[in-house]
């Protein structure tokens, strides 16, 4: 990522929280969340990290979860703050909260994330098309995971759609790339990852999930 990337989404703050009030916005949301997160996924006592993980959107829900542990990395410091309030509100809000869940922010690029644990499960959804080095990052991340953990994966695929998401950062100065099955399918098993679940989300988003190969312990119910 760029600093142009980061300057971008520091700017964008208040127009993502406007957006999660739109009605369609909400129902795209919906689909992606329930496609890459499914109703029966265990987070509970889990350790998890959410790459890019913007204002929060999957940290709330992982944290409704029972998580043990969330690290949160984003480039945008203005999108870590509004995460850190959101949590706090819902926390705060949500009696059934879990208040043992240890939630840690950290202000730096992806490929430039240096944990100091290993994970159970690992979300990239949303931050995946800005990154240069897609394949790089993979074989990274995959460092950072337990065996048998789950890399989640939400990325903009190509169709006319995709174009238009294509576009409207382009304009922003921004160039993202779009995907297609087959070039996720390619990279997952270049890197430490064997595929668990591949499926296309309308409008334009790809759902992936990869597991880590040396074993096969489910996350699922």
């Amino acid at each position: 990522m760029t600093n142009e990337v980061s300057l971008y989404f520091d700017s964008q703050v208040h127009a993502y929280e406007n957006l999660n009030k739109n009605l369609i916005w909400k129902k795209i949301k919906k689909n992606e969340i329930e496609a890459l997160i499914p109703k029966k996924f265990i987070f509970k006592n889990k350790k998890v990290l959410d790459l890019g993980c913007g204002n929060g959107i999957y940290t709330n829900l992982i944290f409704q979860g029972g998580a043990e542990l969330i690290d949160c990395v984003d480039i945008s410091s203005k999108m870590l703050e509004s995460l850190v309030s959101n949590s706090s509100n819902n926390s705060n809000s949500n009696s059934n909260s879990n208040s043992k869940t240890k939630i840690r922010t950290f202000c730096t690029q992806i490929e430039n994330f240096k944990p100091d644990i290993k994970y159970d499960v690992m979300i990239l959804s949303g931050s995946f098309e800005f990154l240069k080095h897609h394949q790089n990052v993979l074989n990274l991340i995959s460092t950072y995971m337990q065996p048998g953990g789950l890399l989640l994966i939400l990325a903009p695929r190509k169709n006319f759609l995709g174009g238009l998401y294509y576009l409207f950062h382009l304009y922003h100065g921004i160039r993202v790339k779009l995907f297609s099955i087959k070039e996720l399918k390619k990279m997952a098993l270049k890197s430490d990852f064997c595929i668990d679940k591949v499926e296309n989300i309308f409008p334009f988003a790809l759902v992936m999930h990869l597991k880590k190969c040396e074993n096969q312990n489910t996350l699922y119910e």
